[in-house]
């Protein structure tokens, strides 16, 4: 069900964003009884060359080179920003030295994302069994904070990743980028700020006082 649920958004925002390509809905399967299908678009990843690079690699050295002037305030703000450059400083070293060695396209890359994605939305109640479950809270919070988080990845991971096909369909660039840092680590802190959220509630002690 939520493999088709993603299959919708993808056709929606396909649509929208005018890739010209219908949703593939690719087979699954873990073990005898588990089968599901995840969505992808057949469509290839853009240029890793030429102008793309050009221009890439010009906005990399002025967000670096712009780090340098701010003030300490930010100080956080500027090793997280340099450190995205020097991500993506590393692939277009990479791509201007080895692109045909390659070995993604943007179909397999869509769908290993959304495969990481359905294993950790299953572990949610897992995760929690082994920390949140175990602490002194009601079963009613331990139940709401499992379906806020599983409701919440099952909504946001299908714009993240819609957003992954339609930039990585402008250069493959940015494939490197968008994993690392904008792919299963970012769902992974999601997850981590929902577990938070839910320490933040009085617990089931204090509620009976």
């Amino acid at each position: 069900m939520v493999g088709r649920f993603w299959g919708h958004i993808f056709a929606f925002w396909g649509r929208q964003l005018g890739l010209n390509s219908d949703v593939i809905l690719v087979s699954q399967g873990w073990g005898s009884y588990v089968h599901f299908a995840l969505p992808c678009f057949g469509l290839s990843a853009g240029p890793a060359s030429g102008l793309a690079w050009w221009i890439t690699a010009a906005v990399t050295i002025l967000a670096f080179g712009g780090t340098f002037v701010l003030h300490d305030e930010v100080l956080p703000w500027v090793y997280l920003i340099r450190s995205f450059c020097v991500l993506q400083a590393t692939a277009l070293a990479y791509f201007a030295l080895a692109s045909a060695r390659f070995p993604h396209d943007l179909p397999g890359y869509t769908v290993s994302m959304l495969v990481f994605s359905c294993i950790l939305i299953g572990l949610v109640p897992v995760l929690y069994g082994f920390t949140y479950y175990l602490l002194n809270f009601s079963l009613s919070q331990k139940v709401l904070l499992t379906g806020i988080t599983m409701a919440h990845l099952v909504l946001f991971v299908p714009q993240q990743y819609m957003l992954h096909v339609y930039l990585l369909h402008g250069s493959i660039l940015f494939m490197p980028l968008l994993y690392f840092v904008f792919g299963p680590f970012l769902d992974i802190l999601a997850f981590i700020g929902f577990y938070s959220w839910g320490m933040s509630w009085s617990s089931a002690e204090s509620l009976e006082i």
